[in-house]
C-alpha cells in the first residue's frame, strides 16, 4: 500500500512532467512554424531584391550604352562643326580675295578711264 502510494505519486509526477513536455513541444512546434514562415518570407524578399538588382543592373547598362552612343554622336557633331568652321573660314577668305580683286579691277578700270579721258583731252 505504501509502495502503491509511491508508485501513484511517481505516476502523477510523470504525468505532470509529460504534460509540461507536451506544452513545450507544442510551443517549440509553433516557434519552429513561425521561424519557417519567417524564413519563407525572407527568401521571397531576397528573390525580389535579386530581381530588382538585376533590373537595376540592366537599366544601368542601358544608360551606359546610351551615354556612350551620345558621346559618339557629340564627337561626330564636334567634328562636323569643325569641318563647317574650316569651310566657312575658307569661303570667307575666298570672298575677301574676290573683293580685293574686284577693288583692284575697279582701280585699274578707273585708271584706264582716266587715261582714256586724258587722251581725249589731248586729242581735243
Amino acid at each position: 500500500s505504501k509502495t502503491q502510494a509511491q508508485i501513484q505519486e511517481m505516476c502523477e509526477r510523470l504525468e505532470v512532467r509529460l504534460a509540461a513536455n507536451d506544452r513545450e513541444d507544442e510551443e517549440r512546434s509553433q516557434v519552429q512554424a513561425q521561424m519557417q514562415d519567417m524564413v519563407a518570407r525572407l527568401e521571397t524578399r531576397l528573390e525580389a531584391n535579386d530581381r530588382e538588382d538585376e533590373e537595376r543592373s540592366k537599366a544601368q547598362a542601358q544608360m551606359r550604352d546610351m551615354y556612350e552612343r551620345l558621346e559618339g554622336r557629340l564627337a561626330a557633331n564636334d567634328h562636323e562643326d569643325e569641318e563647317r568652321s574650316k569651310a566657312q573660314a575658307q569661303m570667307q577668305d575666298a570672298v575677301e580675295r574676290l573683293e580685293a580683286r574686284d577693288a583692284e579691277a575697279g582701280q585699274v578700270q578707273t585708271r584706264m578711264q582716266e587715261q582714256i579721258d586724258q587722251l581725249f583731252q589731248e586729242v581735243e
